[in-house]
């Protein structure tokens, strides 16, 4: 991974742009995916491809953690420590 430290203090704004960019992607693919998948298994019998059908609204929110887990990498210290707090706190 980059570091985006770069010698005009625009470090904050890089990771913030990359991790709005990943997170509309993100929502928006569930935004797509999760109604087609309900509509799908509440309008005709699967059989065997129900249960896939199903996790499939899953793969947006494992990219949604992961853009997550990537800006984190990429934020100073300080912020670092701010978000992990509050997402244990939230936990």
């Amino acid at each position: 991974m980059k570091c985006l430290n770069g010698e005009n203090g625009n470090s904050e704004r890089a990771w913030l742009k990359l991790y709005l960019r990943g997170f509309a992607i993100g929502i928006g693919l569930y935004m797509v995916i999760l109604p087609a998948s309900i509509i799908l298994l509440k309008s005709r019998d699967l059989g065997v491809w129900q249960l896939p059908v199903g996790l499939v609204p899953a793969v947006p929110i494992a990219y949604l953690v992961w853009i997550y887990k990537q800006s984190l990498e990429l934020m100073d210290e300080f912020t670092r420590h701010i978000h992990i707090n509050a997402i244990l706190f939230a936990a």
